[in-house]
């Protein structure tokens, strides 16, 4: 192959390299994100499995202060029950405090069923703590992480670039901004090899005058995508 193709093929080399660096640190935001999100998923299952166990528990400290309430009312029956003389009077308070003995009996038995549903959502939440606990410290970890992949990206990209002034320097001028155009539309590479009778890029058949153009060593481009091509003679294309 000409050197003109070598020398390009070498520049690409380092530009694809460059690329997939850099489309690999694009894509570190979105990861971090979705990360970010989990934890936030586990954090929000947790405060509301915590609102339900404090609701129940507010519940029941009304259910009894309802009993103390009524119990307070029997009280106040019998009071008034020693100071009574007469029957019908004595009956009356007798059973106003049965009623109240119903309604303590009617509250007792929610009160039991809100302890049951309390010990339920007590297990539920401290479910959801342990699992937002450890997720968040694998979460922290694997964010370290990410950072850590962030910055030896950096230094990556970096290296390689360290490297490219040097390639751009052997390639003719015209050719190389026709490179960097090609480069910058992100469409696969700019310099593609002719496989058989297709372009390696949008692998559409060449006409046979640029197929022969290509054998030449001559720069010159797809007839359809306008992408830079050569032959690989070395494989006795």
């Amino acid at each position: 192959m000409r050197k003109w193709i070598l020398d390009m093929l070498a520049l690409q080399e380092l530009d694809m390299r460059i690329r997939n660096l850099k489309l690999r640190l694009s894509m570190l935001p979105v990861e971090k994100e979705k990360l970010s999100s989990e934890n936030v998923r586990e954090q929000e299952a947790m405060k509301e499995a915590k609102t339900k166990m404090q609701k129940t528990e507010l519940e029941i400290k009304q259910l009894e202060a309802a009993i103390q309430k009524e119990n307070s009312e029997i009280l106040r029956f019998q009071g008034q029950s020693i100071m009574v003389k007469k029957n019908e009077e004595y009956k009356a308070l007798m059973s106003e405090i049965e009623k109240c003995k119903s309604k303590i009996g009617d509250v007792e038995s929610k009160q039991i069923e809100a302890w049951d549903q309390l010990e339920k959502e007590k297990s539920i939440f401290k479910e959801c703590e342990k699992n937002f606990n450890e997720r968040s410290k694998s979460v922290q970890s694997e964010l370290k992480e990410l950072d850590q992949l962030g910055t030896d990206l950096k230094e990556e990209i970096a290296k390689v670039k360290s490297g490219r002034s040097a390639l751009e320097m052997k390639i003719d001028p015209e050719m190389l901004s026709d490179y960097t155009r090609l480069l910058n539309g992100k469409r696969g590479t700019p310099l593609v090899k002719v496989n058989q009778e297709n372009c390696g890029n949008c692998h559409l058949k060449l006409t046979p005058q640029t197929i022969n153009t290509a054998k030449k060593g001559v720069m010159i481009r797809c007839d359809n995508c306008s992408h830079m091509l050569y032959v690989d003679d070395t494989k006795g294309e």
